[in-house]
């Protein structure tokens, strides 16, 4: 069976084939003006070395108020590369898109496609290759005979997993530190759904009349819906809630008792990340507002904790994306 690179070449050489016939005899030697935008991953082909090879086979000289535009982008895949050529004109645009084993491989397809379109005086003939949605990129107008190159961004990734460290007020007498771990969905760029656990450390407390111990655990939903980006940093506000038990017991009393309480309490929380590949690191702060709010004593009547109003947390978090 031939290889995809056989097929692409064996493709191209029947495409070019046609455009030699169908060129007009009337237009050899005319050269179209075109407007010309390239884009390309690092490690692929500069837009010069693209249009050197674009000329190298068809007539073609590039100005900024060409009656067409060539749109060229090339973005890496798992499985080598894929590209498109996008050919706007006043009555619309024309998308064509192929894929190769290496990025030199997809150029050399465009290359041919374009080229083709050039000489025969129409759109680029239909090359088959599965649909694939581009995020549009927004670029200033080029200056008169300029080629504008971009990078592709990154990859968005759906499922991110993280845990790091996180100090703790309110929860027990004293601030206690935890150790949350969370699975979020969503986009890099886009909302979040998160799920998250914590659990604290024990806090024990030794008074006069007695002695306790504290340990908060509680699971966390909360759902990011908007993102704020500037490059690799974004800041995402949060709003969720905290479903878990706060455990107090007593010891070196007379009569020794303990009560595991639910935890209950709605949060709001800022985090700032900054991404970098499939990897990213997060400051989070959040205020939680406690439904329950019990009041633990040693009798007959030493408070030894009260659950505030609002409880605060701050934590430091690494996430790497899965997919």
């Amino acid at each position: 069976m031939p290889s995809r690179r056989h097929t692409l070449c064996l493709v191209g050489i029947a495409i070019v084939g046609q455009a030699m016939g169908a060129r007009p005899a009337e237009a050899e030697g005319a050269d179209e003006a075109i407007g010309l935008t390239y884009t390309a991953p690092d490690g692929c082909a500069t837009a010069d070395e693209f249009l050197a090879r674009l000329r190298a086979r068809a007539p073609v000289r590039v100005e900024a108020d060409g009656a067409r535009t060539f749109e060229i982008t090339i973005s890496t895949t798992t499985g080598g590369a894929h590209g498109s050529l996008a050919v706007h004109t006043a009555a619309g645009t024309t998308v064509r898109e192929v894929d190769g084993q290496t990025c030199d491989e997809t150029m050399s397809a465009l290359v041919l496609v374009a080229a083709l379109a050039i000489v025969a005086g129409t759109e680029p003939p239909p090359v088959v290759a599965p649909p694939v949605v581009v995020a549009p990129v927004l670029v200033a107008p080029a200056p008169r005979g300029s080629v504008v190159r971009k990078t592709v961004p990154a990859p968005q990734r759906r499922i991110v997993v993280g845990s790091g460290l996180a100090l703790y007020q309110g929860v027990a007498p004293a601030p206690v530190f935890g150790v949350p771990v969370f699975v979020a969905f969503g986009r890099d760029r886009g909302a979040r759904l998160r799920v998250g656990f914590a659990r604290s450390e024990q806090d024990q407390r030794i008074m006069p009349a007695g002695s306790t111990t504290f340990r908060w655990t509680t699971g966390r939903i909360d759902l990011s819906p908007v993102i704020l980006t500037r490059g690799r940093f974004d800041v995402a506000p949060s709003i969720g809630i905290e479903l878990g038990a706060l455990d107090g017991q007593g010891a070196q009393v007379a009569m020794p008792t303990g009560g595991l309480r639910p935890w209950v309490a709605p949060d709001l929380a800022v985090r700032f990340r900054v991404q970098v590949d499939r990897f990213a690191l997060e400051l989070e702060g959040s205020l939680a507002v406690p439904v329950v709010r019990d009041r633990f004593f040693i009798a007959p009547g030493t408070t030894v904790h009260e659950v505030p109003r609002v409880t605060t947390g701050v934590g430091l978090t690494l996430a790497v994306g899965l997919w």
